[in-house]
């Protein structure tokens, strides 16, 4: 699936362009945003959906996010207590390491 994020980026170019105010601008890329991820949810039609990734890491996005998606029926997990960015990269590749250690170990 292939997101065409043109219109997007022009909307926003535009509104800057006509003095839209920026708090408005920003609730409407957002607003899209969310939209973008219940568009490709119905798509894919799986109840549950995983939010990851460093972008949210952004309230805004991930409160929309999980809330459009239990309003539409989908059950949304994110990250609670490990860091959607680098930190839990870094953590995925301890845990991956300590099982490569430990079973060369056994080996």
């Amino acid at each position: 699936m292939i997101l065409d994020w043109e219109p997007l980026i022009r909307t926003v170019i535009e509104d800057v362009r006509n003095g839209i105010p920026l708090a408005r601008i920003s609730k409407k890329f957002h607003n899209t945003l969310v939209e973008a991820i219940i568009a490709v949810a119905r798509r894919i039609a799986e109840e549950r959906v995983v939010l990851s990734g460093g972008c949210f890491q952004n309230r805004v996005l991930l409160e929309g996010a999980v809330r459009r998606l239990e309003e539409e029926g989908f059950r949304p997990y994110w990250h609670q207590r490990i860091p959607p960015n680098d930190g839990g990269i870094a953590l995925g590749q301890i845990v991956a390491a300590s099982r490569l250690l430990r079973a060369g170990a056994k080996g």
